[in-house]
This record gives C-alpha cells, sequence and structure tokens, in this order.
C-alpha cells in the first residue's frame, strides 16, 4: 500500500489543496477516486490535515514567545467543515497561524505543522473558541481569526495579536511582545469596535442605565481587563433582554 502513496499524492494534489478542483477531477475520473478512497482507509481523512508546511517562526532578539500560550493546548480545528478533535495546538497571534503538533512515527520525533490556514473554519483552544471572520468585516486586512466570547442576537469578538516593543522591566532594556487586545461587536450585521465601556453602553443603549448600575454595583473597571468587562456586560443585557 505504501507505494501506493507517491502516485496518490499526484494524483489527488488538487484535493489537498483545493477541495472544489479536487470534486471535479474526481467526478471526471473514478479511478482516482478509487485511489482516494485507499489513501483515507490508510492513513485516515485525518491525515490531510497534516498536509502544511513546517512552522519555523522564530524571532532571534525577541525574549518573549509569539503565541497566545507558550504550552501546547488540547484542542480542535473544523477545517474544511470536518471537526478533528483531540489536538495539540498552539495559535501564533503575532502572523495569526494556527499550529499543530504531528508525531511522525517514521522518525519517532513530533514537528509543528500549520494546516492550510485558509480551509480552518474555526478551532479551539483548551475551552476558548475561534471563529474565521472575513478582512472586511472588522478592516483588520491582515487578521484571520477571532476569539468568540459571545454569539447571541449580539456578537462579541477579540482580535489577539502581539508587538514589539522595548522592556525595560527586566534590567537592561530588552525587546519583548506585548500582547493586546481589540474588541468588536457585532450589531445590525456590522462589527463596532469597543474601545471604553461607554463605547459599549452606547451600542446597548436599550438598557444602558441597568448596565451602568450593574458595573457600578459589580466595580468592574475597563481598564483592569476590558475583555472580562465586556463579556460580563454583554452577558448581563441578555439577562435583562431575557426578561422582558
Amino acid at each position: 500500500m505504501r507505494k501506493l502513496l507517491p502516485l496518490l499524492q499526484l494524483a489527488i494534489g488538487a484535493c489537498l489543496y483545493n477541495t472544489a478542483p479536487a470534486q471535479n477531477l474526481v467526478s471526471q475520473n473514478p479511478s482516482i477516486e478509487v485511489l482516494s478512497n485507499q489513501y483515507d482507509a490508510e492513513v485516515g481523512y485525518s491525515g490531510r490535515i497534516f498536509n502544511g508546511a513546517e512552522y519555523g517562526i522564530k524571532y532571534a532578539d525577541v525574549v518573549d514567545h509569539a503565541f497566545l500560550v507558550s504550552e501546547w493546548q488540547p484542542g480542535s480545528i473544523n477545517f474544511l467543515d470536518r471537526a478533528y478533535k483531540g489536538l495539540e495546538l498552539r495559535y501564533d497571534i503575532v502572523n495569526d497561524l494556527v499550529v499543530l503538533k504531528h508525531y511522525d512515527p517514521n522518525s519517532g520525533i513530533s514537528i509543528a505543522i500549520m494546516p492550510a490556514q485558509e480551509k480552518i473554519n474555526s478551532f479551539t483552544l483548551s475551552s476558548v473558541q475561534f471563529v474565521r471572520l472575513p478582512p472586511q468585516v472588522t478592516g483588520e486586512q491582515k487578521s484571520r481569526f477571532y476569539e468568540l466570547i459571545a454569539d447571541k442576537e449580539y456578537k462579541l469578538v477579540a482580535k489577539h495579536t502581539k508587538e514589539k516593543f522595548i522592556d525595560k522591566s527586566r534590567g537592561a532594556p530588552v525587546v519583548g511582545f506585548q500582547h493586546k487586545v481589540k474588541l468588536y461587536l457585532k450589531k445590525d450585521d456590522e462589527f463596532i469596535i469597543i474601545r471604553s465601556k461607554r463605547a459599549l453602553l452606547k451600542v446597548l443603549e436599550d438598557k444602558k442605565k441597568e448596565l451602568a448600575d450593574y458595573s457600578r454595583a459589580r466595580k468592574l473597571y475597563w481598564n483592569e481587563n476590558p475583555k472580562r468587562t465586556a463579556a460580563i456586560l454583554v452577558g448581563y443585557y441578555f439577562d435583562l433582554k431575557g426578561e422582558n
């Protein structure tokens, strides 16, 4: 069966990287469909998620890591509308790249793989869910994935990034990464950037007074943790809407 794989990889190469042309090719040539089925029988459909480049991005001049969380996290990926669970993932928020750990039984080592990013619909990192949004939706032209915080009548998402900065807190100045978060609230098919509590309450103006009172009672301070504050207030907003 292993002799079949090089031929098969050539025959269904389009299927690994471009689904629509591959589907047309398979329908026109039954022999390729047979090869595809044999390939799936040997390596499983999940083998296709590992057909990506090895991740090797390094920052020799930076003392920090580029990931949302430095360690590998349990997670899942929705890849070409198919769910893959039981994976180990990291999310490079400098380059907006999902990276997965792949164990190669032939070499006996694990390598970091970047699946075809354009084929990832969503993924989870531990219990945190991330979704793909079109660039024009938020105006972030280089962004793909956003943390999904609330998904009801309004959708609250967060864009995680890291930028280089001079860190003077470690004695001698060094170059580090600073984690930044941008919040967006989708209302009436428009994603509105939320930079402050006042901006959030303006969008949720029909419950503005109740939310302001609740925020004072809970001592929710925006500058301490904007994402947590926004998540709590949006959640309470829907609680209020549910009471009426």
